[in-house]
């Protein structure tokens, strides 16, 4: 049985510090807004729900034009639904 190497207290120091990111945070309650607002199947939803899991800085681009694409009144809606 091959014997695995300890985990580097650096790294994990830092996959701890990316899933409390407040981008992250942020991302998921967009995303959760989005799918009430727009449905789950909608592109913007897809974007942001990408966008929050990988972090990567083209999602983060991607889901933010996706936004971008949306009137107003639903940003708006968007943004109501993450703050209740």
């Amino acid at each position: 049985m091959p014997i695995l190497p300890m985990p580097s207290p650096a790294a994990d120091r830092a996959h701890e510090e990316a899933r409390r990111h407040p981008e992250r945070e942020t991302l998921e309650l967009a995303t959760a807004g989005a799918a009430k607002v727009l449905g789950p199947d909608h592109g913007v939803t897809k974007a942001l729900a990408k966008a929050s899991i990988t972090m990567d800085r083209v999602d983060l681009w991607h889901a933010r034009l996706a936004v971008k694409t949306l009137r107003q009144d639903q940003r708006e809606a968007i943004a109501a639904v993450g703050e209740d």
